[in-house]
């Protein structure tokens, strides 16, 4: 199974966050139980387990962005008769 979650999941864990963050943390544990105190999707664990999930990673991304690394630049660009090198590169050769 992959990480996808419902849309009414991520809604329901924005809607939680903005009412009562103060309530929520990092841990998973702590936050299924408060999940479970609220009576939020009784029906179904897993559904819960998912919202507490959800919750908890907006709250990690919110309290430690992640760091955003510059991606070295490739030599090879794309022209018109395939992959060619840069300009200065070609012209060293030419």
């Amino acid at each position: 199974m992959g990480k996808i979650k419902g849309h009414h999941i991520k809604v329901m864990a924005d809607n939680l966050i903005e009412k009562k963050a103060i309530e929520f943390n990092e841990d998973l544990n702590q936050n299924k139980l408060k999940v479970k105190q609220y009576g939020l999707l009784e029906y179904s664990k897993k559904d819960r387990n998912k919202l507490a999930a959800q919750i908890t990673n907006k709250i990690k991304r919110k309290n430690n962005p992640p760091q955003i690394t510059a991606k070295p630049k490739n030599s090879y660009t794309r022209g018109q008769g395939g992959f060619s090198r840069d300009r200065e590169e070609r012209s060293k050769y030419a």
